[in-house]
């Protein structure tokens, strides 16, 4: 049992990024080497319930399945209203006793945020300690993906799980690449105005979206992908690179600059590395550009000291993206963008109608070989050097590509089994290589030369780019760095964690608290647990389990023992489980306490979970989950 155990397939209950949610479990006295994340899970059975479902009826079982389950919840919502066809079984252990999360009602807290944008996300921290207390995205309590907009929903469940109130959060520093953020929330008088009209929901102007009594901080958008990998690095000392599609705007950065305020810190205040490269003149550029220019790719050194607790980052790169259309377009115009996260988004755009459908494209891009039946090569799409503002992005190519939807007659999320191998499948999996192939290119020369350029030993790998699990595995195998750490949320939904990292540990953050906390937060010691969310009590659990009983079979397992027997059996005899334990993870990865478990044995299983389950793209891979080194099942 413990060897089909090791063989499972998992998916993510929650949100994917770029290369999918899949994570890894284990039974007791054994560790799963995770594919997807690279990390060693260790077993922590506080409490553990799987929901069973057989094989055949599946075309409910999307909701049956886990949706149905919602432990994670005090009430199940209309959009998780069970299908009563389907009988689910829900095994859970007699015991489960619960470690509540340690609040800090009056040593304050620290709260990080990325708000505005996609992937609405808080971390909140001891300001006493340093210790995090809770990193929670929006879509996980409201289950829409990539879910945006304010914090006030998220931020009052937060607290009330932390049982704090508003007056216990000292200092709230914030990121929104799209706008600054003090200067909106500033004019409370429009924001009210604003919502009266209908222009932006109610809930902006909440005290629990503003938290008016804190102080409050800004940090850039780059900025904070650095600080939520090497605040958290496994070494002291290293090369923070970040990628994504687009930061903030450099207009932004200049102006407060002029105007010298206090609150809100950027590349431009921050000290060059004495290796600093200057890729190009984006002053002199800007004053040419009809919208101007936004972060692109951008390089740091770090340096932790541990005497001050305290962390230093300079400047080592950075590469602007003219913004060429005009920002009021869709995604300000992100489809034209010249940087290297945003051309794969273009061609997220083309394949999938989402320009945040990246993961799907990673997915696709090794089909091509199979699907493909024109032996000609796939198109250039970018190449060039980043560090010497080379990038070359065939515009081109990409404009004479048609959306798939509109070149195929169909929807282009509609995806089946028929679909794998038409017209469409081997038109968009093409051009899914191209840019994948183009991608890893341009990414592992930018940072190879990094690594000689500056000497740096240690690597962290941060921006939306960073999700794309395939490229991290090259770069992990093939640079030749002692140590590579990209943490489980390296795109935007890390923002907050960087936030409230630079609230911690930059002596800008320090001065901002100590007029209004205790202050004595340590360095955090390595990478922070990913199992961050909020911890449910056992009533909390009985609640959930009790609003579905209609519709629901509830064992209890005599012991730990029998509750993981159970659910391999039921694996070998083809059911599909949803694994619930736990605190929920922090970014979009299922790292085994929101996952999908099945036998991969089975011939039929992949398509059964992409379609009946998923309800998700046939061509869709997953992560399997199997024995780290020198492990090993007794039965296997």
């Amino acid at each position: 049992m413990a060897a089909l155990l090791a063989m499972s397939l998992l998916l993510a209950c929650g949100a994917e990024g770029m290369g999918g949610g899949e994570g890894a479990w284990m039974r007791r006295g054994e560790r799963l080497l995770d594919c997807k994340a690279g990390s060693v899970l260790h077993r922590a059975c506080s409490s553990s319930l799987f929901v069973s479902a057989p094989i055949l009826p599946m075309s409910q079982a999307r909701h049956a399945n886990f949706r149905s389950f919602a432990a994670s919840s005090r009430r199940i919502s209309s959009r998780q209203t069970l299908m009563p066809s389907l009988l689910s079984r829900v095994i859970r252990p007699q015991r489960a006793g619960l470690r509540g999360l340690r609040a800090t009602a009056g040593d304050g807290v620290v709260v990080g945020v990325n708000k505005y944008s996609h992937d609405t996300s808080v971390c909140i921290s001891c300001c006493k300690t340093g210790e995090p207390l809770l990193i929670w995205s929006k879509e996980r309590q409201s289950r829409r993906k990539h879910d945006g907009g304010d914090i006030a929903e998220l931020m009052q469940a937060a607290l009330q799980h932390l049982n704090l109130s508003q007056d216990d959060v000292a200092l709230v520093v914030s990121n929104n690449h799209h706008f600054r953020v003090l200067p909106y929330e500033e004019q409370h008088t429009q924001l009210a105005w604003s919502a009266a009209l209908g222009h932006i929901p109610a809930s902006y102007s909440s005290d629990f979206n503003l938290l008016p009594a804190a102080r409050h901080l800004e940090v850039s958008h780059h900025l904070a992908h650095a600080w939520s990998a090497a605040a958290q690095a496994p070494f002291d000392k290293g090369l923070v690179v970040v990628m994504d599609g687009m930061g903030e705007s450099f207009s932004a950065m200049r102006s407060a600059k002029e105007k010298e305020e206090q609150d809100y810190f950027h590349d431009l205040l921050l000290a060059e590395d004495e290796k600093f490269l200057q890729t190009h003149d984006v002053e002199q550029q800007e004053k040419g550009a009809r919208h101007g220019f936004r972060e692109a790719e951008s390089a740091y050194m770090f340096q932790k000291d541990r005497a001050t607790n305290t962390i230093s980052l300079n400047k080592v790169m950075k590469r602007w993206t003219e913004e060429v259309s005009p920002p009021e377009l869709y995604n300000h115009g992100f489809e034209n963008m010249q940087s290297v996260g945003a051309v794969y988004s273009r061609v997220s755009s083309n394949i999938f109608g989402d320009w945040n459908a990246c993961g799907k494209v990673m997915g696709l891009a090794p089909w091509h070989s199979l699907w493909s039946k024109d032996s000609s090569k796939p198109p250039l799409i970018m190449r060039g050097n980043v560090l010497k503002n080379e990038l070359e992005i065939n515009h081109d190519e990409l404009r004479k590509q048609p959306l798939a939807g509109q070149k195929f007659g169909l929807d282009a999320g509609d995806w089946s089994e028929s679909t794998k191998y038409s017209s469409i499948a081997e038109y968009t999996s093409k051009l899914a290589f191209a840019v994948q192939k183009d991608l890893e290119s341009v990414a592992l020369q930018m940072i190879e030369e990094l690594k000689i350029h500056t000497g740096a030993r240690n690597l962290c790998f941060v921006g939306g780019v960073g999700l794309n699990s395939v490229l991290n595995g090259r770069i992990s195998r093939e640079l030749g760095f002692e140590k590579v750490f990209i943490p489980p949320y390296p795109g935007d939904d890390g923002i907050a964690v960087g936030c409230c990292a630079f609230g911690l540990f930059s002596g800008n953050g320090r001065r901002a608290l100590a007029a209004k906390a205790k202050l004595a937060p340590k360095l955090w010691a390595g990478p922070l647990s990913p199992y961050q969310g909020p911890q449910y009590s056992l009533t909390d659990i009985e609640e959930a389990v009790e609003a579905s009983l209609p519709w629901l079979e509830v064992k209890e397992a005599k012991s730990v023992d029998d509750f993981l027997d159970r659910m391999v059996s039921d694996m070998a005899d083809g059911h599909v489980i949803a694994w619930w334990q736990g605190r929920s993870e922090a970014g979009p990865r299922a790292l085994g306490h929101r996952s999908i478990l099945a036998d991969p044995r089975r011939a039929n299983m992949v398509s059964h979970i992409n379609s009946k389950v998923k309800g998700r793209e046939a061509f869709r891979p997953f992560a399997p989950s199997v024995l780290a080194a020198g492990e090993s099942a007794s039965d296997a």
